[in-house]
């Protein structure tokens, strides 16, 4: 330890900025091969908000702070309570060095793992209602009678049917015309019915005239990366406030690394992961030996019940690149025997390929158990398997979703080849 214009100095080979599951997990990585890390907590827990969010809006019991200490725990072999552990805020006063309090923290590489945070709105409320997010409303003890969810999007979709399904009066206000911005009209029109068979109330007015209610705020999360003085080491920040990396995770900065939700959209934790194991290869490599991210789609997921998986682009972007090229087809569950002995034939599977090669461009599912259809059609996608090699129906179980999965790309191939 040294002094610094009067400041303590402390000098490790790896600062990683922002706690939470992903720090870590990457600390204690790097703990394992003998590196001096230092570990810096935001304030509100910044760093977390993803991870946890994702859990509450999927789980089917309230969650609790013992419960989100015990998920973050997995997968965490290591002990990064070995790590120097500092409570920000702090900002960079160089390329190698964090400013905490009376404390310069030092070190040649730095991993930025920020997270992100809820931007809530300004009501002009007369009543002066509170304004929470999905995370304070999904853990609360004695959750109100009466809830406006401001939208739109897909944590607000999904906190309107559970609140909705636990007796709550639910209003869901939508900034905007579309509950799900950007996504083909028949996801939309599937999620207006399931939301108004549920009882939610869909708007256009943020307060529609109810006084014994709450806000919440569950727009999209946005990328902290304000208040870290993140200019004076020339990380590169865009006009999303997002910090902007390259395909090894890498920011402008030579040395300096981001992970997670600070980095943007899309936000998935699963992502997160891959990219904190991106950066533990890449962070001690060789130039010639860098593991980069690959560039195929990754699974989308509203985990609603049912829930909606989306594979690469909807219809409506494929057009621009595929134009003629693009064939799309539609399989309803109702005619598939798994669903109808199951009592779940309202949903369907949305295939889109190329004529040319009969190639898988995307898929969107809303169906049970969609999380899981979608991995089959993310293997062929990444495996480039022309859809004219499933032919042979004895490897899809009879009276099964797997049976429709089957059923989807025949309807496809029939358009493709007819």
């Amino acid at each position: 330890m040294t002094a610094f214009l009067g400041l303590k100095m402390k000098i490790y080979d790896v600062i990683i900025i922002g706690a939470g599951p992903t720090g870590d997990f990457l600390a204690a990585r790097l703990r394992e091969r003998k590196k001096r890390v230092a570990v810096v907590g935001l304030p509100g827990d910044p760093e977390s908000n993803l991870f946890k969010q994702a859990l509450a809006l999927r789980a089917e019991i309230p969650l609790t702070k013992e419960n989100f200490s015990k998920l973050s725990e997995l997968g965490n072999s290591g002990n990064s309570s070995n790590s120097d552990k500092f409570m920000g805020p702090g900002q960079f006063i160089s390329r190698d060095t964090f400013q905490i309090g009376n404390e310069n923290l030092k070190a040649p590489k730095f991993i930025i793992n920020s997270g992100a945070i809820y931007d809530l709105p300004k009501l002009n409320s007369s009543a002066g209602l509170p304004i929470k997010t999905p995370l304070e409303i999904l853990t609360d003890p004695n959750p109100s009678k009466s809830v406006t969810v401001l939208g739109p999007g897909p944590a607000a979709l999904v906190l309107s049917q559970k609140l909705a399904q636990k007796g709550c009066r639910v209003y869901l206000a939508l900034d905007g015309k579309n509950l799900l911005p950007g996504e083909d009209p028949e996801v939309e029109e599937s999620f207006v019915s399931l939301l108004e068979k549920e009882g939610v109330k869909i708007i256009s007015d943020s307060h529609p005239g109810i006084q014994d209610e709450v806000y919440c705020a569950a727009k999209p999360l946005v990328p902290n990366s304000s208040n870290m003085n993140l200019e004076a080491c020339g990380v590169t920040i865009n006009a999303d406030r997002a910090i902007v990396i390259n395909e090894e995770c890498r920011t402008s900065a030579p040395r300096i690394w981001a992970v997670g939700a600070v980095t943007g959209e899309p936000f998935e934790f699963s992502l997160e992961k891959r990219q904190a194991e991106i950066i533990l290869d890449n962070i001690d490599g060789y130039f010639f030996s860098k593991i980069k991210m690959d560039s195929d789609p990754i699974p989308f997921v509203i985990p609603t019940d049912p829930p909606f998986a989306r594979l690469g682009p909807g219809e409506e972007e494929a057009k621009i690149n595929y134009k003629k090229g693009l064939v799309s087809a539609i399989y309803p569950l109702k005619k598939s025997p798994g669903a109808i002995i199951q009592d779940k034939e309202n949903g369907w599977i949305k295939l889109l390929g190329k004529r040319r090669g009969a190639e898988l461009l995307g898929a969107q599912v809303f169906a049970p158990h969609a999380e899981e259809i979608i991995l089959f059609f993310d293997l062929v996608l990444r495996a480039r398997i022309p859809l004219s090699e499933f032919n042979e129906r004895n490897h899809f179980p009879f009276g099964t979703f797997g049976e429709a999965i089957y059923e989807a790309i025949e309807t496809l191939n029939e358009k493709i080849y007819f």
